[in-house]
């Protein structure tokens, strides 16, 4: 799974350079001071997650470590009022299941999140359906880690003795600083001005976890959160009218 999550965050890198080096090219277009709409998104890509102390805490205890660039899925839209961003967007966050041998017992571990976002940003930069615009949100998350034992039994066996999972989980308060790039590919538009279409993109950006809660009642917890850097790939719909 890592060089997989490798190679998705280097093609959306390319991506992205591709977007802002057009961006750069030329001037503003002077409907995006009168412009209101909104758009969309499925969105699909690579989350970095400061889980160094629980790795550091899994090896100890003869548990495989997870990656620290999990997959990232989940969805969004943002509204335009003139130049304003205004929008929310939820993730979930996976790192695989992993084995250990603990003793004489074989358990399996599960990493797993998510975590929500209110954000607003400005654009920078509006060619036709083509915008550019960094963003700050603020939110939060939780992560839980599960451990149960791999083992067949009966059906009965599971009613007379149901505690065989422990699951537990820890949250944090989450800031976000990105930019998003994405172009609306007008398929309606109309004479009153309104408009609509596909709508395709990207987005790159830090998460920061300036507080994160303990596990429930485990104590001394490894101290994790949702923390780094990430790169989501973006496709969806949109529409808009010219004022």
């Amino acid at each position: 799974m890592r060089a997989w999550c490798r190679f998705l965050t280097a093609l959306v890198s390319v991506g992205a350079l591709q977007l802002f080096g057009a961006g750069s090219s030329s001037g503003c277009d002077s409907q995006a001071l009168q412009y209101t709409g909104g758009r969309g998104f499925f969105m699909w890509g690579a989350n970095n997650i400061n889980i160094g102390g629980l790795n550091t805490r899994l090896k100890n205890n003869g548990y495989r470590e997870f990656s620290e660039t999990c997959i990232s899925f989940g969805g969004g839209g943002y509204g335009l009022l003139n130049r304003l961003v205004i929008g929310g967007e939820g993730f979930g966050v996976l790192s695989g299941d992993r084995s250990g041998v603990v003793g004489s017992e074989t358990f399996k571990t599960t990493l797993r999140g998510g975590y929500g976002l209110f954000k607003l940003g400005y654009v920078i930069y509006k060619r036709g359906g083509f915008n550019i615009y960094p963003a700050v949100g603020i939110g939060g998350g939780g992560i839980t880690l599960d451990i149960g034992k791999k083992e067949t039994v009966s059906f009965d066996d599971i009613l007379k003795s149901p505690k065989r999972n422990v699951q537990l989980t820890t949250g944090c308060l989450l800031i976000d600083i990105g930019v998003g790039a994405d172009y609306l590919m007008i398929l309606d538009r109309k004479n009153t001005g309104d408009e609509g279409g596909l709508a395709f993109g990207v987005r790159v950006g830090y998460l920061a976890a300036p507080y994160r809660s303990d596990w429930g009642d485990a104590l001394d917890g490894p101290d994790i959160g949702f923390e780094g850097f990430y790169f989501r790939l973006m496709f969806g719909g949109g529409g808009g009218k010219n004022k």
